[in-house]
């Protein structure tokens, strides 16, 4: 294979590979397109994973994420609180699938203790849940 024809395939690729990313981009930005969960969760478990998310390391290419996540959970704690919701108090929220997936990919790298596993597990599991329902409903 010669030189020209290397460069063409490289370059082919490198094109299809940008356009892929533009339109993964534009279907993040049209809200139409996206899909969302409503877990249930209890309010009490908002305030778990605000305070273990703040815990967890990050690098650098992981900021929006979870400034994204973190955003998020402040929204939903502040509408617990508006709604004087009380702390064992469940509520549907709702997250883009993509965020909600940030938040457990965030979340599973936290320590926490053996006394928060079943608080963990009941926050993770109510977005599965949500995301397993959504799922079974587009069939």
């Amino acid at each position: 294979m010669n030189f020209k024809s290397l460069f063409l395939i490289m370059f082919s690729f490198f094109l299809t590979s940008s356009l892929f990313a533009q339109q993964n981009q534009a279907n993040l930005q049209d809200p139409q397109k996206q899909i969302i969960l409503k877990p249930t969760v209890i309010v009490e478990d908002l305030a778990f994973a605000y305070t273990t998310l703040g815990n967890v390391e990050i690098v650098g290419n992981e900021v929006e994420s979870f400034l994204g996540c973190k955003t998020m959970i402040e929204g939903f704690i502040k509408t617990a609180q508006t709604t004087n919701k009380k702390p064992g108090d469940t509520m549907v929220v709702e997250m883009p699938l993509l965020t909600a997936q940030n938040l457990i990919n965030l979340l599973s790298r936290a320590r926490i203790t053996g006394a928060q596993a079943e608080q963990y597990k009941r926050f993770i599991d109510a977005i599965v849940e949500s995301g397993k329902n959504i799922r079974n409903q587009s069939r």
